[in-house]
């Protein structure tokens, strides 16, 4: 009887270590806090340039953010799967994949409209402009706001502290 319990505890103890640890917790989310800042921070560098309204300074900030979001997309992508981590790792894969379809047409056209000529923007491209950009931020608010509570939900689920850096 002893060591039938004694193995059980032994087992049970060995399924329990091959799990995933606190420390792959925070691994786990500093990476898909690194994808989603990383989207962020460009997305922001963009808007500065459009802000400028420098048509060079536009394009090449746009191709930077667009390099951005495929090197987060491939972040997120390579994220090793565990079923423990699959909520708050889809919750991260959702805004990522988000901002890489706004990128290939809704940031697209905003940086098309930036870079027209003075003459050619005119009240109709300046409408349009905010119609895009109202899209763009109602696509991106709600996921960054379930990202965000999956983040919380996360660290409290693996016990750790949330931290800015």
């Amino acid at each position: 009887m002893k060591k039938i319990i004694s193995s059980l505890f032994v087992l049970s103890a060995l399924l329990v270590g091959c799990g995933p640890t606190v420390d792959d917790a925070v691994l786990f989310n500093d990476l898909l806090v690194k994808a989603h800042t990383g989207c962020v921070d460009s997305e922001k560098s963009f808007f500065d340039a459009c802000e400028g309204l420098n048509p060079e300074e536009i394009k090449s900030s746009f191709e930077r953010f667009k390099q951005q979001v495929d090197a987060s997309m491939m972040i997120v992508k390579n994220i090793k799967n565990e079923k423990e981590f699959a909520a708050f790792k889809a919750s991260g894969e959702a805004l990522v994949t988000s901002y890489k379809t706004l990128v290939g047409k809704e940031y697209d056209e905003y940086a098309m409209l930036y870079t027209l000529p003075e003459e050619q923007y005119d009240e109709a491209a300046s409408a349009r402009c905010a119609e895009v950009a109202d899209k763009i931020n109602a696509t991106l608010d709600p996921l960054t706001a379930s990202f965000l509570e999956a983040q919380k939900q996360f660290a409290r689920e693996w016990n750790f502290l949330l931290t800015k850096d």
